[in-house]
């Protein structure tokens, strides 16, 4: 679960472009009769996937631990909900709230569970990873608002 954010100019170009090439992976996934068969296709459906939802026109915070606006003192429900209109869109100008409103915040001490800190993940990696999550939300609303473009929002 979490927020996911599209440009749908961007984002359906991508899916129209990438469906087909995803779709038969996926089949070819499916019909594969061998574990290492089935492994190398699903390498495939994920690179089509990915390609699909490529962040220029998608962005996803997930509703976990890793939840930026969480993190930036913001919350989807409570701060960007009351902004959308009926159909879940945020207008240009709702984008460009939305943008002041992370501009003036930075990834300062992360609040994560103690649980996610590992050698493989230490706090300084939680703290890079939430400071490129805000430069590529940062990004994807200024994409939005060069091209005066609604956001969908999935929240």
């Amino acid at each position: 679960m979490g927020a996911d954010l599209y440009i749908e100019s961007i984002s359906e170009r991508e899916k129209n472009k990438w469906k087909g090439l995803f779709d038969s992976s996926v089949d070819l996934r499916n019909k594969a009769s061998s574990d290492y068969e089935k492994e190398g296709y699903q390498k495939q459906v994920n690179k089509y996937y990915d390609l699909m939802y490529a962040e220029d026109g998608y962005f996803r915070d997930s509703y976990n631990s890793t939840n930026l606006l969480y993190q930036l003192g913001l919350s989807w429900w409570d701060d960007v909900i009351p902004q959308l209109d009926k159909n879940s869109y945020l207008s240009t100008e709702g984008a460009e709230w939305f943008l002041k409103e992370i501009q003036s915040r930075t990834v300062g001490k992360i609040d994560i569970p103690k649980a996610c800190i590992t050698k493989e993940n230490p706090e300084e990696k939680w703290e890079q990873y939430f400071i490129s999550k805000h430069e590529e939300l940062e990004g994807f609303l200024k994409r939005a608002i060069g091209l005066k473009e609604k956001i969908l929002c999935s929240l």
